[in-house]
């Protein structure tokens, strides 16, 4: 019976499989009967031998399948009687490609969404994906490494339970039956950022001056920032039922980054307590406040003068005097004790500088001073920082007294039986004469005849006297208190001859300017006397200005400074003669001073002067008046003693223009001339760019304490930026104060190059520079950044930019690249010299790829024969020829 050839089960699977498992690297394949199967590749081999059922056994063996060998297998047995053809299909099964596509679609604080696109799976579905996720620092290999398994239907995953604004890394495996795909390409991710979750911690407060107080603190746990920490907002508020329903006042403070941040909170009110709140802050907001603090600010010297004082006089030499203390809310610290001063303001006393005494209480009782005088009173409080601003001042006199004695007194001969006695009224009255008295003896009498006159009296003539009989004259002046000591006692004896005689006393005149005088020459004699006068010793000359008087005496019309002199009235006749002597001073207002200045710092001038001429009455006081350049004249009122003062709290780099005038009883003297200072201090200077500009991934840090402010204090800042492919500024919402350190930009776009452009201003003028940057990639790497401090430059008033050449060739990020430029090119020519030096020379042509060709080989990239025998060699992309052997 013909058989047909056939096939039949082999090592425990039917021929109707059509799945054929791997095993190993090889698939068996069984076939029966007489069956050739031809060889078509190298990786099959075929194998017959005899079975024991009779026929043939056929195996092909396919090495090193891949699932690119998957496919339907004919195996077809053929003999006399006919054929017959089996189908197997073939699938080779491998485990995953890796996934692809990986990528982010939407993104959280906490939380994000992934998506991948399926890889292939050869010939078996992918069970499940395992998705590897880990924070930018730590390795693959980590055990920190979370792993999070989704279906393998699902292409997408949200990975949960993370930290704001951080870079996570995430790649993906796939998974089958057979195994584990390699990992997808990783992708770098940034959470988005809340407001910091925590508080500064280790808050601390201390009053450092009477308008300021010093916070330190440390920044918050850096997992809780939540973001780039931009800065902190410092609030503060007064600790009184005032403030209590206040909120608070907020400062904003840049990121110094180092382990401590400080910032000194100013413009507070004196000695008042105060609560000091902290709030860290990044591009989403800031964070919870910290726990509060508490801080005086130091005491200060009152700011308002002792309220009602008052004078009273208890005698001619004592005054007491009383007040209250300053307002509370003005007195700033405790009062400590008050500073009286008291100084006389009557020219007898020659207005010596005034006396201060300490006083520990609200009232004081001075004592020595001068009688019937007029004294300028004020008080000021002090606390233990110093005294504060005097009271208004208080005239305050203290009572009459008794006179003095008269200045002087002479009698002279009227006749047989009279005589004139003259007097002058006293040098200091001690209050208001109300009577003179005049004494007569005629010795041996003891008890004087007594005879009052009115305080108008100066002279009287003596009469019913006894001729050749001597007599003794004095005289007493008076005042409501009582009467005064006796003048020197002078005698006469009247006679009928009366040689010439002058009782008028003379002495010490004084007039104002542009006054007139009239000098008296009161005379007797028979005969009438002939009078003359003299000034200085010469001759008086009659004319409008200098009159003679009926009774002798002189008229001066409006005097002049230039009249002032001695004064000499002279009276002559037979039996003698007599003189009297006046002093005229004529008092002008007091001749400018000679004013110069003794140098200045940032917030003062300080000057100095020298009275030239008082102009015959002693300085009451001096007007300093002054202006800046530009602004309004302003004056201030000096003590008469000073000869230089300290004008204070100006503006910096500022010129000012001064002049001092002096004053005396008759009024302003003249100006001193005009002299020019100017306070230390220029525009603010900037700083390179590696000290200002602290480059993150989304935000740059200012440190703008690099600012250099020339000895005048910045004012304030004003900064604006742009993304360098953007021509509209951004403005920084208001200007940033003087005092603020640090400044942070965020919200940036990483590895992004900027336009910066600060300006600082201080009283002196304006500067502003400009700098270009580039953020950080989100792996933190730097991009190349250009040469610093180079595009950074200085701008003027006008905007020009010019470039600050100290700091460019100061500035590492310029020096460096420039040696190392340096470097290169002396490298090069070195290289090129021994290229030359080290060919071959005069050898023979076949030697030319000898040692010389060899050593050159290192060097060049290419030889090229020229024609002519001229051997060409490219090096390092500059040419070097050498001629051929001759």
């Amino acid at each position: 019976m013909a058989m047909v050839p056939g096939f039949t089960s082999y090592k425990g699977w039917s021929p109707s499989e059509n799945v054929i498992p791997l095993s190993g690297k090889y698939l068996a394949i069984s076939l029966k009967e007489y069956i050739r199967i031809p060889i078509y590749s190298s990786m099959c081999t075929v194998f017959e031998k005899g079975s024991p059922a009779g026929g043939v056994r056929a195996e092909v063996r396919v090495t090193n399948v891949t699932p690119q060998d998957s496919a339907v297998i004919a195996c077809t047995a053929t003999n006399a009687y006919g054929s017959h053809t089996h189908n197997m299909e073939l699938k080779v099964q491998d485990v995953p490609e890796a996934p692809r596509d990986l990528r982010v679609t939407r993104e959280g604080s906490r939380s994000v969404t992934v998506t991948w696109a399926a890889p292939p799976s050869p010939n078996t579905p992918i069970t499940h994906y395992v998705i590897h996720l880990k924070t930018q620092t730590v390795s693959w290999e980590s055990n920190s490494v979370r792993q999070l398994r989704t279906e393998g239907s699902s292409t997408s995953a949200v990975l949960e339970d993370l930290l704001p604004a951080k870079v996570f890394q995430v790649r993906v495996v796939a998974v089958n039956s057979v195994g584990e795909s390699p990992s997808s390409e990783p992708l770098s991710l940034r959470t988005d950022g809340e407001a910091p979750s925590a508080a500064p911690v280790t808050v601390r407060a201390v009053g450092v001056s009477s308008r300021e107080v010093q916070l330190t603190w440390a920044a918050p746990d850096p997992d809780t920032w939540n973001g780039q920490l931009l800065g902190y907002y410092v609030g503060h508020k007064q600790d009184s039922p005032v403030g209590s329903g206040r909120s608070f006042s907020f400062d904003t403070v840049g990121v110094t980054g180092g382990g401590e941040e400080t910032w000194t909170v100013g413009n507070l009110e004196k000695f008042t307590r105060y609560v000091f709140v902290l709030q860290a802050f990044n591009g989403k907001g800031p964070g919870p406040l910290s726990t509060e603090v508490f801080a005086t600010t130091l005491e200060d010297v009152p700011e308002a003068p002792p309220e009602d004082v008052t004078c009273v006089a208890l005698t001619s030499t004592r005054v007491e005097v009383s007040w209250s203390p300053p307002p509370a809310h003005l007195t700033h610290g405790r009062i400590t004790t008050y500073t009286l001063t008291y100084t006389p303001m009557d020219d007898h006393t020659g207005l010596p500088a005034g006396e201060a005494r300490i006083v520990n209480g609200q009232s004081a009782t001075v004592g020595d001073l001068e009688r019937y005088t007029n004294y300028s009173v004020t008080v000021a409080a002090a606390t233990r920082a110093g005294v504060g601003v005097s009271s208004q001042p208080v005239v305050c006199a203290t009572e009459e007294d008794v006179p003095q004695a008269p200045r002087t007194i002479k009698v002279v001969m009227n006749g047989p039986n009279s005589v004139i006695v003259a007097w002058a009224a006293p040098e200091r009255a001690h209050g208001t004469v109300t009577k003179y008295i005049l004494y007569r003896r005629a010795p041996p009498a003891r008890d004087p005849i007594r005879r009052i006159l009115p305080p108008q009296t100066l002279w009287l003539e003596v009469t019913d006297l006894a001729s050749n009989h001597l007599y003794e004259f004095w005289v007493t002046s008076a005042t409501r208190v009582g009467e005064g000591p006796a003048s020197p006692v002078v005698s006469a004896t009247p006679s009928a001859t009366v040689g010439s005689g002058i009782y008028s006393v003379g002495g010490e005149v004084r007039a104002a300017r542009g006054t007139d005088v009239v000098l008296s020459c009161q005379h007797v004699g028979r005969p009438t006397p002939t009078l003359s006068w003299r000034r200085d010793n010469a001759p008086v000359t009659h004319d409008s200005r200098y009159e003679p008087q009926l009774d002798g005496g002189l008229l001066i019309r409006d005097c002049q400074r230039s009249d002032s002199g001695n004064y000499t009235c002279h009276a002559s006749n037979r039996h003698g003669s007599d003189h009297v002597v006046y002093t005229l001073i004529v008092m002008v207002p007091p001749a400018a001073v000679l004013l110069h200045s003794m140098g200045s710092t940032s917030t003062s001038v300080t000057v100095s002067w020298r009275h030239v001429d008082d102009g015959g009455a002693p300085v009451r006081k001096l007007t300093l008046t002054w202006r800046p350049d530009p602004g309004e004249w302003r004056e201030v009122t000096l003590a008469r003693h000073l000869t230089q003062y300290t004008l204070g709290e100006l503006t910096c780099g500022t010129e000012y223009h001064l002049y001092l005038t002096s004053h005396n009883k008759i009024g302003p003297g003249a100006a001193s001339e005009v002299i020019t200072v100017r306070t230390k201090g220029s525009r603010p200077s900037p700083p390179p760019q590696h000290r200002l500009i602290s480059v993150n991934t989304t935000a740059v840090t200012l440190r703008l304490t690099a600012w250099a402010d020339q000895q005048c204090p910045i004012a304030h800042f004003s900064v604006r930026f742009r993304p360098s492919n953007q021509r509209d500024w951004q403005m920084v919402s208001g200007r940033l104060p003087g005092s603020q350190k640090e400044y942070a930009l965020g919200d940036l776009a990483p590895a992004t190059s900027y336009e910066l452009s600060v300006t600082a201003q201080n009283p002196a003028g304006e500067t502003t520079a400009a700098y270009n940057f580039i953020t950080l990639g989100l792996t933190g790497d730097h991009l190349q950044e250009g040469l610093g401090s180079i595009s950074g430059g200085r701008m003027g008033p006008t905007g020009g930019i010019g470039t600050a050449a100290e700091d460019v060739f100061t500035d590492p990020a310029f020096i460096v690249p420039v040696i190392i430029s340096c470097i290169a090119l002396v490298s090069i020519v070195i290289a090129i010299t021994l290229c030359i030096r080290r060919r071959p020379g005069n050898g023979q042509n076949g030697n030319q790829g000898g040692r010389g060709g060899r050593f050159l080989s290192h060097f060049c990239s290419r030889e090229q024969e020229q024609p002519g025998g001229e051997r060409t060699v490219l090096c390092n992309c500059q040419e070097a020829r050498a001629l051929a052997d001759t």
